[in-house]
């Protein structure tokens, strides 16, 4: 039996889990269209008071061919931006973390996607459209590049993050990964707790979708939401008096989440043969209270909801908010060094001591593999041990 963290019960956990446990089979995405298919802190203020959002590339190419003057490939930071790791009990017997070889990762950006690159002719996802925000690092990066070994050739993918040179290393690598297939790969540096932001995003995959056209009816619309913070774990919850703090973390966290989704979801209107599919980054935070990390499961748990109430409004959209597991990433030396509560600080450590915590690319492959079998009821919070 799995230990259950900071001495908690594990009934106590696995109670958690079970509140939010809703994946019994439902209609799978096709059936009605009978086309089945499969960093805390805030932005430069630039981005709030300059030209809005560029994208660094819209042009249609093959995958074998890298963005004009610039070469492909490249070690990848591979570290997650702005989503820290969320706490969990060490994992079950015969789940053990595994760890790809960083190298492998380094040269071979097919190996970001797993078993899925190997797997690239098969367009699990169909002729789609895929938005990831917070693209540029870690889990984002990973869930881009197992997207991307995923869609029918013809298809387009919109990567979304802060950081421009991230971006430009990825949107590169990716364009040399699989060159049998043909791939709009498009980035787009923006910072979506500015209002402009979610606008170009939007304005820029319906510019995609009219070049998709070209290729055939669309049959996917995935859109990601990844981009997120940690906020402030230094404090306890009666330290946070400032209204400008919490609610510039809620703008980031919470709010572009759900504007962002609706701008897309009114862009993409629902069509038939079309499967619109919205996953939301999760967390065990959002089920379970975490002392000193109060911003972080506020917003977390206001983002289940928030799905939620998309998955009962919008019953054609399938909807997921998936919790990704212990990742390894830079956050994840946040919570080690700087939660204000000394004793999840030491779970931490003492994971990633035992090397319990997990690569990004093992969680984004149990993503794509909830998403290819289409069974979870829309809305469900489904964690990465559940899979």
């Amino acid at each position: 039996m799995a230990t259950a963290p900071l001495g908690l019960p594990g009934s106590v956990v696995r109670s958690a889990r079970r509140l939010a446990d809703r994946s019994r089979p439902r209609r799978l995405c096709g059936d009605s269209g009978g086309n089945a298919a499969a960093s805390s802190g805030h932005a430069p203020e630039a981005l709030g008071k300059g030209p809005p959002p560029r994208l660094l590339s819209m042009a249609w190419r093959p995958l074998g061919g890298a963005e004009p003057g610039r070469a492909g490939g490249g070690a990848s930071a591979a570290r997650q931006e702005g989503l820290p790791p969320v706490l969990h009990p060490p994992p079950p017997a015969g789940h053990a973390a595994q760890q790809p070889e960083e190298e492998q990762r380094q040269q071979d950006p097919r190996g970001m996607a797993g078993a899925g690159g190997r797997e690239a002719s098969s367009g699990g996802l169909g002729l789609g459209l895929a938005v990831v925000s917070g693209a540029s690092r870690g889990l984002g990066r990973s869930v881009a590049a197992a997207v991307a070994a995923r869609l029918a050739p013809g298809s387009a993918l919109l990567l979304v993050a802060r950081a421009e040179e991230p971006l430009r290393r990825l949107q590169a690598q990716l364009a040399t990964a699989a060159p049998t297939l043909a791939l709009a790969v498009c980035a787009l540096p923006a910072d979506l707790a500015q209002p402009r932001a979610i606008a170009a995003v939007r304005d820029a995959a319906a510019a995609l979708r009219a070049r998709l056209d070209a290729a055939g009816p669309l049959q996917r619309l995935l859109l990601v939401n990844n981009a997120a913070s940690l906020g402030d774990i230094s404090k306890g919850f009666v330290d946070f008096t400032s209204p400008d703090e919490v609610n510039g973390y809620l703008n980031l966290n919470v709010t572009s989440a759900l504007c962002l989704t609706a701008s897309i979801l009114k862009a993409f209107p629902a069509e038939p043969g079309l499967c619109r599919t919205v996953v939301n980054i999760s967390s065990l935070c959002a089920l379970k209270p975490f002392r000193s990390w109060t911003l972080y499961c506020t917003g977390k748990a206001a983002r289940d909801m928030m799905f939620q109430v998309l998955a009962a409004e919008e019953p054609d959209v399938r909807v997921l908010n998936y919790a990704p597991g212990p990742l390894d990433t830079d956050m994840q030396e946040l919570a080690r060094t700087q939660s204000g509560d000394l004793e999840l600080r030491e779970h931490f450590l003492r994971m990633k001591q035992q090397g319990q915590l997990l690569d990004c690319d093992v969680s984004s492959q149990k993503l794509l593999k909830l998403l290819l079998e289409d069974r979870f009821e829309s809305g469900a919070h489904i964690d990465f041990y559940d899979v």
